[in-house]
């Protein structure tokens, strides 16, 4: 039996004398990820954008990606994966032999100005600008492995960044 006494907006529970403060709550329905908003762009853009992405970053690598409306501060996380200590353990059993990561769900984030910038350099006619935003998506999906803790040896990202920088430094 929980003696509790109200006094305004706070709860004492006799027993211990815990201070518990009200907060309002307020009912909110998630999103679904299927259901998201695309931001800026139209479903068709969307779509085409998904399938650029897939097609950039290879369907080895990525077996879906995701308009996300979750993603706030992050152009792009891996969703679902093994976690470490998993693949380890599994790497154990095999004797020590690396495990091959299986393809990846990426989830997108179509407000981050990173994605929106991505967008129109791929529409570009130029060729300059879509060779530099093939390296920008496959940088940001090797940024969303190393956040997921999926890369192994990081330094392996290193002739790929290097990649971009030069692309970035390019004379037009």
């Amino acid at each position: 039996d929980f003696n509790r006494v109200l006094q305004g907006e706070t709860w004492y529970h006799a027993d211990t004398m815990l201070r518990f403060s009200f907060c309002k709550l307020a009912m909110v329905q998630l999103e679904d990820e299927a259901d998201a908003t695309t931001g800026e762009w139209s479903e068709e853009d969307a779509s085409a954008m998904k399938q650029w992405l897939q097609d950039s970053i290879g369907a080895e690598a990525v077996k879906e990606i995701k308009i996300s409306a979750r993603l706030t501060d992050t152009p792009a996380v891996i969703v679902d994966h093994e976690p470490l200590v998993m693949r380890q353990m599994m790497q154990m059993r095999n004797s020590g032999m690396p495990v091959t990561l299986p393809a990846q769900t990426l989830s997108i984030n179509p407000k981050h100005s990173i994605l929106a910038k991505l967008n129109t350099f791929r529409q570009s006619s130029e060729e300059t600008k879509q060779a530099h935003a093939q390296l920008v998506a496959k940088q940001l999906f090797a940024n969303a492995r190393l956040a997921a803790g999926l890369v192994d040896d990081p330094k392996s990202l290193l002739p790929q960044l290097n990649a971009l920088l030069a692309s970035s430094l390019h004379d037009e």
